[in-house]
């Protein structure tokens, strides 16, 4: 759409969010009415996770969840909330809160991403909240600035020129057991000013954001497709993500997974002797998460169970198997499937094998428990008020 001189309509926008139609030749079958759909669901999610970003300031600075259990694009990770914040790389900042029990909060201070209003751009800083000063009652105050402040000896971290987001990641092992932290941002180097967006700041990002699905969703099918180009079916290569949002000190395990009839994958992988964080999870043909909410489709360090040789072992299956670790794909027969080794002490290779499903047993250790209908329903419950418990928005 050019512009005219004129105020963009209603008709102008729909007119820009057409083009998004063309991904369509990106799907594995563009002549498949359920991945088109499904496509079509991604596009509306685009528009709803990128609205969180469209009006943000970097003057009045607020986190805000780009993704969550509603916005599960781009194989969000079901252990973490996701927190952005935009920043003037120019300007001086204040985060403060309280750090909760979580695992870990990591902070990632990026010069571009996936925001409506940004461009892609590379991590220029890197934070871990736990190497700060927290006080006795949980509480920590820190300090973003270009130079540090004469005379000022609380946190302090560099805040480059380049930076336009703050991106928060907390990994949470026991979901809505342990105690979520809480975090508020300021700009400090000046006063509040809080302003009323003009007609045409409002209709420029509005335009950005009609824009996005289009941008938003090609990320995703374009990972999907270059995977399937590099043969990844039922096995893994190794990516650190390293500039492209990707958690510092982690390995990125990532593949594709193929089902064939009557059979499973059977996942396995040696564990590191230490490491501060993992898990396994699945995502759909589109690289959206699986429903982590009502299906077992991930498995952490607490939730998975660990044989008796010190591997995991984890059942890629439509239908339940009776196995505690079950990976639900949530009726898609394939998709992808990532491992995360955080700060652990080696990166062990993880490997899938299709077994029939009636042999399945023969290639597990005969310790490995069976799981009834019932206790899988108590799992899954138990799941479900973790997640909702809770803060994702």
């Amino acid at each position: 759409m050019k512009s005219s001189g004129r105020a963009a309509q209603w008709a102008d926008y729909l007119e820009l969010m057409a083009g998004a139609g063309a991904l369509v030749e990106h799907l594995r079958d563009p002549e498949d009415s359920q991945a088109r759909q499904e496509l079509n669901r991604l596009l509306f999610l685009s528009l709803g996770t990128g609205f969180m970003t469209t009006f943000a300031d970097a003057e009045a600075p607020d986190f805000v969840p780009p993704v969550s259990s509603v916005f599960n694009a781009s194989s969000t990770n079901p252990d973490f909330h996701y927190l952005q914040a935009s920043v003037d790389g120019a300007g001086t900042y204040r985060i403060s809160g309280f750090r909760g029990t979580t695992l870990f909060v990591h902070g990632d201070i990026v010069a571009g991403g996936l925001g409506v209003m940004q461009d892609p751009g590379p991590s220029v800083g890197q934070f871990d909240l736990d190497a700060l000063k927290i006080e006795s009652d949980g509480s920590f105050d820190l300090l973003l600035s270009g130079e540090r402040p004469k005379h000022h000896a609380g946190n302090w971290v560099r805040l480059d020129p380049r930076a336009s987001a703050i991106v928060l990641r907390q990994a949470s092992y026991d979901w809505g057991r342990e105690i979520d932290a809480r975090f508020a941002i300021e700009r400090v180097d000046q006063p509040m000013r809080p302003r009323r967006p003009s007609a045409a700041d409002i209709e420029r990002r509005l335009r950005r954001l009609a824009e996005y699905p289009q941008r938003y969703a090609a990320l995703w099918l374009k990972h999907m497709a270059g995977m399937r180009s590099r043969g990844l079916v039922n096995r893994f290569e190794v990516d650190d993500w390293a500039g492209r949002g990707g958690t510092s000190g982690q390995y990125y395990y990532q593949g594709l997974f193929e089902l064939q009839p009557g059979a499973v994958l059977l996942l396995e992988s040696d564990v590191p002797d230490r490491c501060l964080y993992w898990n396994v999870q699945l995502s759909d043909p589109l690289w959206n998460s699986i429903d982590w909410v009502n299906r077992q489709s991930s498995l952490n360090a607490k939730q998975a169970r660990i044989d008796g040789d010190a591997r995991l072992r984890a059942v890629i299956a439509l239908e339940d198997p009776g196995v505690p670790n079950w990976l639900d794909p949530g009726g898609f027969d394939n998709g992808s499937v990532m491992i995360r080794w955080n700060r652990s002490s080696s990166g062990p290779v993880p490997s899938l094998r299709s077994v029939p499903i009636g042999e399945l047993r023969r290639h597990l250790p005969v310790d490995t428990p069976v799981v009834t209908p019932a206790q899988r329903d108590e799992v899954l419950r138990a799941r479900r008020r973790g997640v909702q418990w809770r803060r994702r928005w």
